[in-house]
């Protein structure tokens, strides 16, 4: 099995949630994930991030989880907020890195997603 790991912004519409408005527009609250080997679109709100992320549980296959939590350990995602599921179309299991932060003005919270993990092939 081969993880593949590719930006967010390259499977999400939508990478970083605020419920600040700036220049008269505030950040979407949703995004989709596209998958990329059978287009099934998933969709993610803030607050699923803003929890569930938190949480740092996975649900997949152990062979999966550690290699995810392997990847992890040699890039500097060891122990960071992630929320990971399995693409209902065709059963890709997916990882994605969320990193939600405190800003300055006014208590705002962001929520960034960063990179995308992919387990592809078989074991």
């Amino acid at each position: 099995m081969k993880i593949h790991a590719v930006p967010a912004d390259r499977r999400f519409d939508q990478t970083a949630f605020s419920i600040v408005v700036t220049k008269d527009r505030a950040l979407p609250l949703i995004t989709t994930y596209t998958c990329p080997l059978c287009s099934e679109r998933v969709r993610f709100s803030k607050q699923n991030f803003a929890e569930r992320s938190a949480c740092r549980v996975s649900h997949l296959h152990p062979v999966v989880r550690e290699l995810f939590d392997g990847w992890a350990a040699t890039h500097g995602k060891n122990g960071k907020p992630f929320l990971d599921w399995v693409c209902a179309g065709c059963g890709l299991p997916v990882r994605v890195y969320a990193h939600p932060w405190d800003g300055g003005q006014h208590g705002e919270s962001v929520i960034e997603l960063s990179v995308v993990l992919e387990a592809h092939g078989e074991s």
